[in-house]
């Protein structure tokens, strides 16, 4: 490897391991606000509850939206980083960073043993708990502005509606909001 390819290498790698470290700081702040916006919820009463709601979910939807983005960016720069180990340094499968290719996944996949480790990714935890907090809060809107008692059939639809409708403004923030142009 010359020089200019280890610097290169390194920088690829730099690159990655920045934004990570900014998803870690990002997500921190949303949940530490989506957590302050749980106990506002419960801290008021009346009118304030709803407002209290849309903002938890508006905020939940941001960082839904904000895993997601990470996700795209973090899937893309391990290709790139394997295209130059491949294409540049010439690296087997087996010398890849950031691969399963060479993990004994006998020894290491273990879902079935509670104090193990598994492949499971982190990322798609995190984009499952902010979508799954996003509709929560969504719920809890439809709840408080349809005045929704404890009746099993209109939990449901509440539910139900706030999966849709969170669905669909991810699907628009997908379009509206993306990180670069595609250029297809």
């Amino acid at each position: 490897m010359t020089d200019e390819e280890q610097k290169q290498y390194d920088r690829l790698i730099a690159a990655r391991n920045y934004h990570y470290d900014n998803l870690n700081k990002w997500l921190m702040s949303f949940y530490l606000i989506i957590g302050a916006l749980f106990v506002a919820f419960y801290s008021v009463k009346g009118e304030y509850q709803i407002i209290v709601a849309i903002v938890g979910y508006v905020v939940s939807f941001s960082a839904w939206l904000s895993i997601k983005g990470y996700s795209y960016w973090e899937n893309m720069w391990i290709e790139k980083l394997h295209r130059f180990e491949k294409n540049i340094l010439k690296f087997t499968n087996e010398m890849l960073v950031y691969s399963n290719d060479n993990v004994d996944t006998d020894v290491h996949d273990n879902p079935f043993r509670p104090f193990k480790g598994a492949n499971i990714s982190t990322t798609k935890v995190a984009i499952f708990m902010t979508a799954f907090i996003t509709i929560s809060w969504g719920f809890l809107i439809l709840m408080l502005w349809f005045n929704i008692k404890c009746e099993i059939a209109k939990i449901l639809v509440a539910t139900l509606m706030s999966i849709g409708l969170s669905y669909i403004f991810m699907i628009a923030g997908t379009k509206m909001l993306p990180s670069i142009e595609n250029k297809k």
